[in-house]
């Protein structure tokens, strides 16, 4: 992969920042609309912008360009930006794993907490026959462990975040996408079965039917393709064990019914207005019986085994079906018609969070 770096694209960057800036102050012979123009041109090619990236204060670059073998340590934050963001490598020293290269699980959630990017984009399309990935049917718990984390990432939605290799001891790491990734580490491949055109619908199939793949695990525990693990998956079940629950999700932080969450996807064009209309009048009648429960379903932890939690999920995922691809919408019924459910919440939102931390998709913006 070439790069412009090193001094004459330092000195060319300089000299057109330079340029731009004078522009931006000729009242005489530009409007004010261009001369704006000008000024966020010269503020794009700023020599200083590469300070202002989140990244920044993180970056050691006598020791980045060591550990890399660049040829100086200017070259350090190009390098960091195109290669180090998707490949998770260390920025600094202090935040390096024991190869010396890539980032300890705490120095990414410090970094992505920071606001830093980092995550593998997709490198390639993988089709339905690709030996690269497992079929989800033949997934097995052959080595006895307790665990399963699972996401899924289709279209160009979102990166493919780290978790640490040291965790795999006792959990297994599934990914359901239709790419390969660049840097995949402990994450397992998984065709999806199920097609759709809405990369969101194939998304939240896998989620809502966690128990048709996953019932030799005792836990298995879903995050959205946005959601960083920050502690080992092992401590999360620990502390569900001692909740005593079969399903547990985050509860929704600023709204508490259906009724309030369906204007909300409205309002926001997340859905079909007549999908979601058709899902309220549908289900009306439950949705007034209703207590005020609203979940954030970016991440759920359940034990797949469990007949109530297969019984909860069937129930979810033909409400999705018949009505709006918004779960939110959907889960509270379906833990409403199974009253026998074991159900609770993950401590705090998920923005104070010990255990996760949400990242912006690809085309958020800060």
């Amino acid at each position: 992969m070439s790069t412009q770096t090193g001094p004459k694209h330092s000195l060319r960057r300089r000299i057109v920042f330079s340029i731009l800036q004078k522009l931006a102050k000729q009242e005489i012979f530009f409007s004010a609309q261009r001369r704006e123009k000008f000024r966020r041109s010269a503020a794009k090619r700023d020599p200083s912008r590469a300070d202002a990236k989140p990244y920044a204060k993180w970056l050691e670059p006598d020791w980045y360009a060591s550990v890399h073998g660049l040829g100086h340590p200017n070259d350090a934050h190009a390098h960091f930006s195109q290669l180090g963001l998707p490949l998770c490598y260390a920025p600094h020293s202090s935040l390096a794993a024991e190869d010396g290269v890539t980032l300890t699980h705490w120095g990414a959630e410090l970094l992505v907490r920071s606001g830093v990017q980092l995550g593998s984009n997709g490198s390639r399309p993988l089709t339905p026959d690709d030996p690269a990935a497992l079929c989800p049917f033949s997934i097995r718990n052959e080595a006895g462990k307790r665990i399963a984390v699972v996401t899924a990432i289709f279209g160009d939605f979102d990166r493919l975040l780290p978790v640490d290799p040291a965790w795999a001891k006792n959990t297994d790491f599934f990914l359901f996408s239709d790419q390969v990734f660049d840097q995949q580490r402990v994450w397992q491949p998984v065709h999806c079965n199920y097609d759709h055109h809405d990369s969101r619908r194939r998304a939240r199939f896998v989620k809502v039917n966690l128990p048709t793949y996953f019932s030799d695990y005792e836990w298995v525990i879903w995050i959205d393709g946005n959601i960083l693990l920050c502690t080992d998956p092992a401590t999360i079940a620990r502390a569900l064990d001692a909740q005593q629950v079969d399903f547990a999700s985050f509860r929704h932080p600023d709204r508490t019914t259906i009724i309030a969450e369906a204007e909300a996807c409205l309002r926001f064009d997340k859905d079909d207005i007549g999908a979601i209309g058709n899902h309220i009048k549908r289900n009306i009648p439950t949705i007034r019986k209703l207590e005020p429960l609203l979940f954030e379903t970016n991440v759920c932890a359940m034990r797949p085994g469990d007949q109530e939690v297969q019984n909860m999920c069937s129930v979810w995922w033909e409400k999705i079906m018949n009505g709006s691809k918004r779960d939110q919408l959907s889960l509270p019924i379906a833990v409403y018609d199974i009253p026998r459910l074991r159900y609770g919440f993950l401590p705090d939102r998920i923005i104070k969070s010990a255990w996760f931390a949400k990242v912006r998709h690809k085309n958020e913006q800060r």
